[in-house]
């Protein structure tokens, strides 16, 4: 594996059911979750009720189209849900594997002000995986 991306939008610490937020989002989510399920990935319960939409691209080295991806389905913003829940927390979650080759992780202004608007963090996380010998430094 050189690359692999995993980029998706996430709301959760929210008090009412996800099926609401769908509702007023009119977006079909990949997956739901309510608090205390358990997670099938890692059999640890969810700590909060959870909202994910995830990138369905295959682009293993470019994060914008992901993202671009993501933006393009929300709304511009997310006002909508203040009248449902006063609380909930939004990202943009990135999950980069890579081995041999560096991504390019550049978004532009638009995809930022957009994330801006939604009052979306934004966490690029990082694995190198082994397999491949780290490249040197170049000054």
């Amino acid at each position: 594996m050189s690359a692999e991306m995993r980029v998706l939008f996430l709301l959760n610490e929210f008090g009412c059911d996800p099926s609401r937020l769908t509702a007023l989002l009119g977006i079909n989510p990949t997956r739901t979750w309510l608090e205390g399920q358990v997670n099938p990935r890692t059999n640890i319960l969810y700590r909060t009720n959870g909202w994910m939409l995830e990138s369905p691209l295959t682009e293993p080295r470019q994060l914008a189209p992901h993202v671009d991806w993501l933006l393009a389905r929300l709304p511009g913003n997310l006002e909508g849900l203040r009248q449902v829940t006063a609380q909930f927390s939004a990202k943009v979650y990135c999950s980069i594997y890579m081995s041999d080759d560096r991504p390019v992780l550049y978004l532009d202004a638009n995809a930022l002000g957009r994330l801006g608007q939604l009052t979306a963090s934004l966490d690029i996380d990082l694995y190198v995986l082994p397999g491949e010998e780290a490249p040197g430094r170049a000054f």
